[in-house]
């Protein structure tokens, strides 16, 4: 949806913007590591918010993120793909 739905990547970026900053510098870190580049990234970030497990992000991504700092994302995620 990121890059298919203006509205919907308008209010990723938000959320985005608005998460903990130290997460987000984090998350940002890893996914270079990964190999994505810079223009992909909020998508990533979403992507990963949106369907990884707080276990996962927490565990394999050694990020300190809180199961409250993903809700957003899963939520937006849901309203989007009419499961909310």
């Amino acid at each position: 949806h990121y890059y298919l739905n203006p509205v919907y990547k308008q209010e990723v970026d938000v959320l985005i913007r608005h998460m903990d900053k130290d997460v987000r510098k984090q998350l940002i870190k890893n996914l270079k590591e990964f190999g994505y580049a810079m223009p992909v990234i909020n998508d990533e970030i979403n992507a990963y918010m949106a369907t990884s497990s707080h276990k996962y992000l927490v565990e394999e991504l050694d990020l300190d993120v809180r199961k409250e700092d993903i809700k957003p994302f899963v939520d937006l995620a849901k309203e989007y793909a009419g499961l909310a």
